[in-house]
């Protein structure tokens, strides 16, 4: 007897939950995400004491269907390798720090710096 009413309940329980779902009707997508490789994607710079490679570079934004805006801060992606020769044969690297330059137009430039510590 227990069990029937167990039973009961998770059939019900079921039953509930399939027909719950159906009802909802899926709503189109408005945002639209968009991926684009830079172009080379791979870029080496060779210094007196350092090599830094790009690769795989890629811009994502996401952007509203109907008016083709862009509704989030677009991201840039990739790899970086820096290869610091001098320091790993001396074995004197303690700090690396690089800066990132933003030129959205000849007129208008951005600076970030990133200082790390090697441990």
């Amino acid at each position: 007897m227990h069990f029937k009413k167990i039973f009961i309940l998770i059939a019900l329980s079921m039953a509930i939950g399939f027909f719950g779902c159906a009802k909802e009707k899926a709503e189109a997508p408005t945002k639209e995400r968009i991926t684009k490789n830079l172009v080379p994607p791979k870029a080496e710079v060779k210094g007196e004491n350092f090599l830094i490679e790009l690769r795989d570079l890629q811009v994502t934004t996401i952007e509203d269907i109907t008016s083709k805006e862009i509704v989030e801060t677009p991201k840039l992606t990739g790899h970086i390798v820096i290869i610091p020769r001098k320091a790993i044969k001396e074995k004197a690297l303690g700090k690396i720090e690089i800066s990132l330059v933003y030129i959205p137009s000849p007129l208008n430039r951005e600076t970030i710096v990133f200082p790390e510590k090697i441990e």
